[in-house]
């Protein structure tokens, strides 16, 4: 019987109310032929506790701990977890992913073909915390393009990733967007990707925080200048700008990267206002007008 061991690496850098509950959607996982082990990481020896109690009240050893030390960023976080696990493939899911029972039955699917890909995402439930006041909604994801991974992370949760693609291209402990810049680096690598359209996890979407958007341009930059072999040499001139902090480089949307025409336009922009362009059109357009009016005055 085939068998391939799946590490689920979860790192918690707070308090885990909702933790038991993802941990229980593993556990409910429809029939299948993988195994698998669940890797935590926390530097809080209350949750070390906790899950030593959560084994022995489940009466089975799946659950493995990592300590970590206080004050590492979550992509080393998650490098020291993938050190400890022996699974041929992972999965890094947070706590408040929940795990449709089909998830592990449907990768097994595709992972156990005579010509596998290397990482495979679904498609996700997009959840509101519990606090807001808002409507769920289904997040279908296109099949993978590298263009379109160039503009935006176009890859959701629960992303199931081969050990040798992370073998290749760890976690970079620079990148605020790691696990964006992992796809990145196994393009380049030219790892295989394949999309399932299912609906297999699900997610709290919390709205974006000043800290995040504060952050988000430093981060695509040096997304950009960590990858430059992927981007267009204009994109890399706008990152490199940012950096510096040139004032036509703007931060753009958040969580976009521009395209190479984009950051033409920026820099057009940017020059036009600088010569009062913006001041000349506006006269021009009264002068039309203040013709206009003496016309039929006429």
């Amino acid at each position: 019987m085939y068998n391939e061991l799946l590490s689920i690496i979860i790192y918690v850098d707070e308090q885990m109310p909702t933790l038991p509950r993802l941990l229980q959607t593993i556990r409910n996982q429809h029939p299948h032929g993988l195994d698998y082990e669940i890797i935590i990481g926390t530097s809080d020896s209350k949750v070390i506790a906790e899950l030593q109690q959560w084994n022995t009240i489940n009466g089975d050893n799946t659950i493995y701990t990592c300590l970590i030390e206080n004050g590492t960023c979550t992509a080393e976080a998650k490098n020291q977890c993938l050190l400890k696990a022996r699974g041929s493939c992972f999965t890094c899911l947070t706590q408040d992913n929940r795990l449709s029972p089909d998830y592990m039955r449907s990768m097994e699917q595709l992972i156990t073909d005579t010509n596998p890909p290397d990482i495979i995402y679904p498609d996700h439930l997009r959840m509101p915390p519990p606090e807001i006041r808002s409507t769920s909604g289904y997040a279908s994801l296109p099949d993978f393009n590298a263009d379109m991974l160039r503009r935006s992370n176009i890859l959701g949760p629960a992303v199931l990733v081969r050990k040798r693609v992370w073998e290749a291209a760890h976690f970079r402990s620079n990148a605020i967007y790691h696990e964006w810049d992992l796809w990145i680096q196994a393009t380049l690598l030219e790892f295989s990707f394949a999309h399932i359209q299912e609906c297999l996890v699900s997610g709290e979407v919390n709205t974006p925080g000043f800290r995040q958007r504060a952050e988000d341009g430093r981060g695509k930059a040096l997304l950009v200048i960590n990858n430059h072999a992927f981007f267009h040499m204009h994109t890399v001139r706008w990152a490199m700008a940012y950096l510096r902090g040139d004032q036509w480089a703007s931060p753009w949307a958040f969580m976009r990267i521009p395209t190479s025409l984009e950051v033409t336009q920026m820099m057009h922009d940017h020059c036009v206002q600088k010569m009062g362009g913006n001041r000349l059109q506006e006269q021009a357009f009264q002068d039309f007008q203040d013709e206009g009016s003496t016309t039929e005055a006429i």
